[in-house]
């Protein structure tokens, strides 16, 4: 490594900023006690620098893709979240909405392989998560249709896919959302074992698995 990349390696990107509220972006996640632990602001390990990094570019290729995008089209883009009616711990910010789709519009970057992987299988196989993030942003906003616009980070190709809006779906994010919030005591791991997958790469392995 050289003296630059040397010093490179040491600046610190910011921390993530912590969230008090439940996020459309996590509500999909697949550990509930992590989104718990998120929501009540426990304390947790920072992600690497490398890792924050990572983070960084992807907001930097996000605004990129933005501005590609309005060359054919119209964005608007909003700073504030939306927020659910009855809860409004309950929130999440998109990306953008497209009106001359009314459609919501939501961006991801992604590896070559990845990319594939959403061409091949659609966004519910590809990504439970993201698709739960898509149908919390279409039952917050009022807007029922979303464009997940995928971008791969290897040869610079565009992927779209239009998702419509599930509202039994919605529901059960609904449901899983309140529980948590109403809930005193830590919900289960989603594993036993500190070196599965989902724990080995969570901020809060040190304080789950004790």
């Amino acid at each position: 490594m050289g003296k630059l990349a040397t010093l490179l390696e040491g600046v610190e990107s910011p921390f993530e900023a912590k969230r008090n509220y439940i996020g459309a972006s996590n509500i999909g996640h697949p550990c509930v006690r992590k989104i718990w632990y998120d929501f009540h602001d426990i304390e947790r390990e920072e992600l690497p620098s490398r890792t924050r990094r990572i983070f960084d570019v992807g907001h930097i290729l996000e605004a990129y893709i933005i501005e590609k995008v309005r060359e054919v089209t119209e964005v608007e883009t909003r700073e504030e979240a939306y927020c659910h009616h009855e809860y409004p711990w309950f929130k999440g910010h998109i990306d953008g909405y497209l009106p001359l789709y009314d459609a919501l519009l939501e961006i991801k970057t992604a590896n070559h392989a990845s990319f594939q992987k959403l061409q091949n299988h659609g966004l519910r196989k590809w990504n439970e998560q993201y698709y739960s993030q898509a149908q919390s942003y279409m039952g917050l906003s009022g807007v029922h249709e979303c464009c997940l616009l995928a971008f791969d980070k290897n040869s610079a190709h565009f992927h779209d896919e239009w998702v419509g809006f599930d509202e039994i779906y919605y529901e059960h994010l609904l449901i899983k959302a309140k529980a948590i919030h109403d809930s005193e005591t830590m919900p289960p791991r989603v594993s036993s074992n500190a070196l599965f997958y989902l724990c080995k790469m969570c901020n809060y392995r040190e304080v789950c698995h004790v």
